[in-house]
């Protein structure tokens, strides 16, 4: 069987470095939807109350099947970080990033697991634990859990090495 040729994007950078962090199993989300079936199985006269059965057992069923999920990929111009199925990518160009550091995010420093957006900066968590943090330009910061973020921030200084000598050999 013939080898494939790779696929090129144009216009866009083949990424240096990517990674796929996903969040952990939600216990409580099997729970909610237990409690929405019973509930709307339920003989009622109200209906109020079975639409809200239905209401909840739709948002524990979604809130099953969404994953939280993060993926970063770095290439030679920039930072991209996707959280799960939700639209949107932040991107951030590397002349942007002012350092990174590796950070434990505890449980209620942005109010829980998922994409928040505070005023000094934005969080994109899978779950608690190892992130990495790029502080920006402008004094805010993305945070990013990962895996393994040393190996993020490893990668990135790589990079961004890579792409401040690219600079200075073209005279910019």
């Amino acid at each position: 069987m013939a080898r494939k040729p790779p696929k090129y994007r144009v216009g866009r950078a083949q990424a240096a470095w990517s990674q796929v962090t996903a969040g952990r199993v939600r216990p409580s989300a099997p729970l909610i939807a237990a409690a929405a079936g019973v509930g709307v199985a339920l003989p009622t006269d109200v209906p109020l109350l079975r639409i809200l059965g239905v209401l909840v057992a739709v948002v524990a069923l979604v809130r099953l099947a969404v994953p939280r999920k993060v993926r970063i990929e770095m290439d030679l111009y920039s930072v991209r970080v996707r959280y799960g199925m939700l639209p949107g990518v932040v991107r951030l160009p590397l002349r942007m990033i002012t350092e990174t550091r590796v950070v434990d995010v505890a449980r209620f420093d942005w109010f829980g697991a998922g994409r928040r957006i505070l005023p000094r900066g934005t969080a994109l968590l899978a779950r608690t634990g190892p992130a990495v943090e790029f502080a920006l330009v402008s004094g805010r910061v993305l945070v990013v859990s990962l895996d393994e973020p040393e190996r993020a921030r490893e990668a990135f200084e790589r990079i961004r090495a890579r792409h401040l000598g690219a600079r200075d050999q073209s005279g910019q």
